[in-house]
């Protein structure tokens, strides 16, 4: 049986070197809003945000571009991308695409522990649910992680690292979208019922069915983010 793939460790801003630190921060400011799409990213203004010399912020930058999280625009340094329904779109179908080949391999090669690794998960987001997420609320990024966990399961024995973290990036290009959300009330019900017809056919070792459930789950998302934010990103 092939070895799964670990999911890629994030450094946390307190570990690592000043350039993981600012990775990681100017990522996690960025999906979630509080750098807002379009605007500047000034070096100036982001050594004192952060608190780091010009030569980590350029390359953590530069690194981030490389992933589609900043713009580099040509003799005048960076942005945050914008965000528009195309590119949203556009993420999803890439989105779709990533993760059933994932999923898919997963199914093939997963064994007992990844099932049993993938249902705690399951079950992690089911009660974090129950609890509600509500994107104004300070359990959100509790919700957010559980979340972000079961997708990340889903594909954790497809045994590709760049898959995973290619659908990890995708992942979180999605989730700035979501954030925007703010007055949106999910609807904890239909959440759980949506990931449980995921769950329940990967289960069943129905393969095509499996792809089918994630395949409709990620364009639903796309369309309520799509509906509500529409107005808001042209």
């Amino acid at each position: 049986m092939k070895k799964s793939a670990s999911r890629k460790e994030v450094t946390s801003p307190s570990e690592g070197t000043a350039l993981d630190r600012t990775i990681v921060r100017l990522r996690t400011d960025i999906v979630t809003g509080l750098l807002a799409p379009d605007s500047k990213l000034r070096l100036d203004d982001l050594k004192v945000r952060y608190g780091v010399s010009g030569s980590p912020l350029r390359e953590a930058l530069s690194r981030l571009a490389g992933s589609g999280f900043v713009l580099a625009e040509p003799q005048r340094g960076f942005c945050v991308p914008g965000a528009s329904r195309e590119d949203l779109l556009d993420i999803t179908m890439i989105r779709q695409l990533i993760e059933a080949k994932a999923l898919a391999l997963s199914m093939e090669y997963g064994d007992e522990v990844w099932e049993g690794e993938l249902v705690a998960a399951f079950h992690r987001f089911k009660q974090r649910t129950e609890r509600g997420c509500h994107m104004e609320t300070e359990t959100l990024p509790l919700w957010e992680e559980a979340h972000k966990d079961f997708h990340m399961a889903l594909i954790s024995a497809c045994g590709s690292d760049r898959l995973i973290e290619l659908q990890e990036d995708l992942y979180d290009q999605a989730l700035r979208y979501r954030r925007m959300l703010v007055e949106y009330k999910f609807n904890a019900v239909d959440l759980i019922a949506e990931h449980t017809e995921l769950m329940n056919a990967i289960l069943s070792g129905d393969q095509a069915l499996a792809i089918e459930e994630l395949t409709r789950h990620l364009s639903l998302t796309a369309d309520l983010v799509n509906s509500v934010i529409s107005k808001d990103i042209e």
